[in-house]
């Protein structure tokens, strides 16, 4: 309605999209580094035919960008970080 969100809302908002599309996505939550400080950050893990790809809606929107899908090797070079309790 408002057109904005934090991560988490848009992060859940994106997987509800593509689980009802017939896309297997869950919200995933962890942390991000940014400027040297780490925060809690949510974004959303997609399975296309097996393969595990990650798609984070809140930096496209703040950036007003489409980035790839993010294997999990990728996300890590970008900073981010899984909470050590999500169980995969």
């Amino acid at each position: 309605v408002e057109k904005k969100g934090l991560c988490s809302g848009l992060s859940a908002f994106m997987a509800d999209v593509l689980n009802k599309v017939g896309i297997d996505a869950k919200l995933v939550f962890g942390t991000v580094g940014f400027n040297g400080q780490k925060t809690a950050h949510a974004w959303v893990q997609v399975n296309i035919e097996g393969d595990i790809f990650y798609k984070d809606p809140t930096y496209e929107n703040m950036y007003h960008s489409t980035k790839k899908l993010w294997n999990k090797e990728q996300l890590k070079e970008r900073r981010y970080r899984f909470f050590t309790h999500f169980k995969w």
